[in-house]
């Protein structure tokens, strides 16, 4: 009897961590991506010109960088529905609706990547840059592109903080989790312009997705 026990729980501790194993590059490989695109990045403000003059200068730079973000945000996507799916035992409701904001601000980031793209081509050599600067501050000005598209990506943070708040509230992860993710999403968003706050936000976003995924099964 006591041996069927001990080996019953010792099997249950492997698949434990067999399953953080093999769950850990979901929670990593999306952070890191977006750690990598935010290195890449030429900073530029929020204004057309600044944001042109990026495209101009560092055409390569700036083009790898935005399909990288595109990338690394695609991924969080299966470590968003990982948590989701996770939650669902304790609050479905609550997981729905966090899995929900999150692939909803994946299309406000995939949306903002294609104007970064239209951008990078703008900005080739053979367009007149008087034209397409004037052409990028009026598409740059338009409340109707730009409030749907950053409406959408803004619900990337809400859909983490509705997610890892439930699984923190119900003990499924260490708490600070929710606070790191939600911070360092914020801070990549708003940070671009400045180097560091980007670099400082996706780290923050690569630890707390990770302290989330290496103990979610263990609590």
């Amino acid at each position: 009897m006591g041996g069927s026990v001990t080996n019953a729980v010792l099997v249950a501790t492997a698949e434990r961590c067999l399953g953080r194993r093999a769950r850990m590059p979901v929670f990593v490989a999306g952070p890191s991506v977006l750690l990598v695109a935010t290195l890449i990045h030429p900073p530029h403000g929020g204004d057309a010109e600044s944001w042109f003059r990026a495209a101009v200068g560092n055409p390569t730079r700036f083009y790898l960088a935005h399909i990288l973000f595109l990338v690394g945000t695609l991924i969080l996507v299966p470590a968003a529905l990982t948590l989701a799916l996770r939650l669902a035992h304790l609050r479905p409701r609550l997981a729905v609706l966090g899995a929900g904001l999150l692939v909803a601000g994946g299309f406000g980031v995939s949306g903002l990547v294609g104007i970064d793209l239209v951008v990078w081509e703008m900005a080739q050599r053979h367009a007149d840059p008087a034209e397409m600067l004037a052409l990028l501050e009026a598409v740059s000005s338009e409340p109707g592109v730009v409030l749907p598209l950053y409406g959408l990506t803004g619900t990337l943070g809400l859909g983490f903080a509705l997610l890892l708040g439930g699984l923190e509230h119900a003990g499924a992860i260490p708490r600070g989790s929710m606070a790191m993710t939600v911070a360092g999403v914020a801070l990549w968003a708003a940070g671009l312009p400045v180097a560091p706050l980007g670099i400082a936000g996706t780290v923050l976003l690569l630890v707390g997705l990770a302290r989330a995924g290496l103990t979610l099964d263990a609590h």
